[in-house]
């Protein structure tokens, strides 16, 4: 690995009653909210392309309907299947219509961006930062609204401060998409949250 990356780590989430999703779908005020029309971009170890999870296949090319782009940034092609689970698990909390595990938003598009290898491994700073580019240049064709990265460092940090992202996190925010990335579980008795979460421009999301 090139001396000028960042070792980056999946970090795993999980869903929980505690936020009270149900109970906003059960609100008639909120249950048209479904995350239909809109997108939401999933940079993780890819997804897994023909779940039922992420709609049906209407025509039979292999991807559920809901999955409207992909792309493999760690081996350079345009199929982003994941061999690790990680990013299936992440895209499914956040958009599974399944009706027994739903997710967050049930009719969001997803795309899935990968950038870490089949298998374990870290990936590397120059792939999620093209992603991340892809977003910056593709947000307003796909209306995405949010950026997913369960990912980082095991480095803490106890004040924002600049990343090797900060350049695209501002201009996603600038632009109206959120950019959500995961606090860190790798705690080991440092107060702080990990980079990139703790860009300015990023919404540090913990788990419970």
């Amino acid at each position: 690995m090139p001396a000028a990356e960042d070792v980056i780590t999946p970090f795993a989430q999980a869903d929980s009653s505690l936020v009270r999703v149900d109970q906003m779908r059960a609100d008639v005020r909120f249950n048209f909210l479904n995350g239909s029309g809109l997108s939401v971009v999933v940079i993780d170890t890819g997804i897994d392309l023909n779940h039922g999870f992420f709609g049906g296949d209407a025509n039979r090319d292999g991807i559920s309907d809901r999955i409207v782009y992909n792309y493999d940034y760690y081996y350079g092609d345009s199929n982003a299947s994941d061999f690790n689970g990680h990013g299936s698990n992440v895209a499914s909390i956040i958009g599974s219509s399944d009706p027994t595990y739903t997710g967050m938003a049930p009719g969001v598009n997803i795309i899935a961006l990968k950038v870490f290898p089949d298998g374990s491994g870290s990936a590397f700073t120059s792939d999620i930062q093209a992603a991340l580019n892809w977003v910056v240049a593709n947000r307003a064709a796909y209306n995405v609204v949010s950026v997913n990265m369960s990912l980082g460092t095991t480095t803490f940090n106890n004040s924002p401060g600049t990343t090797s992202y900060s350049t695209q996190m501002a201009s996603l925010v600038s632009a109206g998409t959120a950019v959500v990335v995961a606090s860190g579980n790798s705690y080991t008795g440092s107060q702080g949250v990990a980079s990139p979460s703790s860009d300015p421009n990023a919404w540090s999301i913990g788990a419970v």
